[in-house]
């Protein structure tokens, strides 16, 4: 017997079966419906994606005005760093083993020499110029630097065949430039006999490789914009094949900074004002340095004033590249050195006790440069 309260009411088990059956036709649309959608998100992703590719591809043209410097200038206004006469180099600390972690630079790779716009003319209007020197001027205004370089640096230190005052001038301002770029900058030009690329290999450290190309580690961080603890495995560092050797002259206050390729030409770096002793005192003839010290202590020899180390009143600044005579002329010249000094307005004059004075920015410099044992200082009158 059948409860009236259990009987359907009209109508409602067709209502029922009505909603049953709508439900079961919306989950038979669903799947078609969420494939529709996926598809065009696909075809509209692939449509964006490569709108925007061939917008990041495309180049982009950009007109400028040109100016029109000197042909030796324009070939050399790449150089991404400047070290020589001003720039500071890295202070000494003990390298660390190399760093898992990449540092953010890294040094450029080797290019082609670069070609310049401008068409070559006649840098001098001295009549009387070597026709290797307008050679050489006109080779770096052609962009071909290294050969430019070599060919100038010949002639600046060909003592048979002197230059001009004016000319020597021009050689050392032009060479200059050019070792921004060639030498003292990140990037590696290729045919350089002075540069090499080394790759960072395991356990390495900068303080280990720098001594195979006889030069101070600190050169290399400068010139690679890195910091010796954070070099690692498989990076390409610019090495510079040293040593470095100095030729002071002291009949016009200069220091020359040369290096020599690997058939003993020598090629000018860079130049460096200096002072002297006084009274003439600086003995002449060749030196070896021996010893690079930072923040040295010294003793006055004339009145027993002891300066500590790091002493802001210390008159041999903050730098000591220590000589030794290495030929009968000057192998009882004891004591002499290269440093730094506390008076800049004593370069150019004879004002020290008998050694080579710098100012601050430049005996830091060649600091970094001078390799103990194996850099020459040659003082001539």
């Amino acid at each position: 017997m059948v409860l009236s309260s259990q009987m359907a009411r009209p109508g409602t088990g067709r209502k029922y079966m009505s909603s049953v059956a709508m439900r079961k036709r919306k989950s038979a649309k669903l799947p078609w419906v969420i494939a529709v959608v996926v598809i065009l998100a696909c075809v509209g992703g692939y449509f964006w994606w490569n709108s925007n590719r061939h917008h990041e591809t495309s180049p982009t043209v950009t007109h400028t005005t040109q100016t029109h410097p000197s042909p030796a200038s324009t070939a050399v206004h790449e150089a991404s760093t400047s070290l020589a006469g001003g720039a500071s180099a890295t202070q000494p600390h003990t390298p660390a083993p190399q760093s898992p972690t990449p540092a953010p630079t890294t040094p450029d790779p080797v290019k082609p020499l670069p070609q310049s716009p401008v068409a070559p003319t006649n840098p001098t209007a001295d009549a009387n110029a070597p026709e290797s020197f307008i050679r050489g001027m006109r080779l770096i205004a052609d962009g071909k630097l290294v050969d430019g370089r070599a060919l100038l640096s010949d002639l600046y230190f060909n003592d048979d065949k002197p230059l001009s005052p004016v000319q020597s001038a021009q050689v050392r301002d032009i060479l200059s430039q050019v070792n921004q770029k060639l030498l003292f900058s990140r990037e590696a030009m290729g045919g350089d006999p002075l540069i090499a690329v080394y790759t960072v290999e395991p356990n390495d450290r900068l303080a280990n490789i720098a001594p195979k190309y006889n030069v101070p580690y600190h050169f290399i961080e400068t010139i690679n914009k890195v910091d010796a603890r954070r070099i690692w495995v498989g990076q390409k560092l610019k090495m510079v094949n040293g040593p470095f050797h100095v030729i002071v002259d002291k009949s016009d206050f200069r220091l020359d900074v040369y290096a020599l390729t690997p058939d003993s030409h020598k090629v000018y770096v860079c130049s460096l004002p200096v002072g002297l002793g006084e009274g003439g005192s600086t003995p002449v003839g060749p030196f070896k340095v021996v010893s690079r010290l930072e923040n040295p202590g010294w003793t006055n020899p004339r009145t027993n004033q002891t300066y500590p180390p790091n002493d802001p009143k210390n008159p041999i600044g903050h730098y000591w590249l220590g000589l030794e005579g290495t030929d009968t002329t000057t192998q009882n010249a004891k004591s002499y050195g290269i440093h730094g000094t506390i008076e800049p307005d004593s370069i150019g004059k004879e004002a020290s006790m008998g050694c080579v004075r710098l100012r601050d920015d430049d005996i830091k410099l060649l600091y970094s440069m001078l390799y103990e044992g194996q850099s020459n200082v040659f003082i001539r009158p």
